[in-house]
């Protein structure tokens, strides 16, 4: 029970809790009505009532974003499997989800071990990873002894969630009259930070998604892939 409760601490706290606060903070910046002398001494004598609904509304926001990340790399998705299928139809090199012979022939062994591939035998070799690729993923995450997929996949919807953020923070302190003077400065930071997290989730989404097909093999045919 104490791992399940440090897990999702953990993961509120960096997926959640973190990204929405860093939301709620450049609200906050924008509108500083809350700032007034006499304000602030109103808030001081509720801080520890103020603090448990920041946290709160901080996960909410979170939550917020966490959804509203969903739909942008859906549309991300969308528009790359889009991109690739012109490429395809110009003949150019357009990367996919390829893995060496030997893993995909361990993948079959794997999947026909553990009853997955069973009435399924006409699926083509590439198609097979995207068919099974979630009912894997479940299998790895409920094992305790695969349990480090749970650092790529918060990995991946921490900075998910935080691309978004710094869109949206950017967007919000684009408008405040004190920030004028900066206003390409914010706008090349934001714009620079949002890229950089969605480079980290695309790093840590391969990772969850090639440690899922290597770790399922393992388990289910006894072979580490190189």
């Amino acid at each position: 029970m104490s791992d399940i409760v440090e897990k999702v601490t953990l993961y509120d706290l960096l997926g959640y809790v973190l990204p929405g606060g860093l939301l709620l903070g450049c609200v906050l910046i924008r509108y500083r009505g809350w700032s007034d002398p006499a304000v602030m001494a109103l808030l001081k004598d509720y801080a520890g009532i103020l603090t448990v609904f920041l946290l709160m509304l901080s996960f909410a926001l979170g939550c917020i974003v966490s959804q509203a990340a969903g739909w942008l790399i859906f549309v991300l998705k969308t528009g790359w499997i889009w991109i690739k299928k012109l490429m395809r139809w110009m003949h150019l090199p357009a990367e996919e989800d390829n893995y060496e012979p030997a893993v995909m022939t361990n993948l079959k062994s794997a999947l026909n071990n553990s009853g997955l591939l069973q009435g399924s035998a006409g699926i083509s070799d590439d198609k097979l990873i995207t068919t099974f690729r979630a009912q894997m993923y479940s299998d790895i995450q409920a094992d305790r002894t695969y349990s480090r997929i749970h650092n790529y996949a918060s990995g991946a919807v921490v900075n998910k969630n935080l691309m978004v953020v710094m869109l949206t923070g950017m967007l919000i302190l684009q408008n405040d009259p004190a920030l004028q003077s900066c206003r390409k400065f914010v706008c090349m930071a934001g714009c620079f930070f949002s890229l950089a997290f969605l480079a980290r989730w695309g790093r840590f989404e391969k990772k969850k998604k090639d440690y899922t097909v290597y770790w399922y093999i393992e388990k289910y045919q006894g072979t580490r892939p190189s």
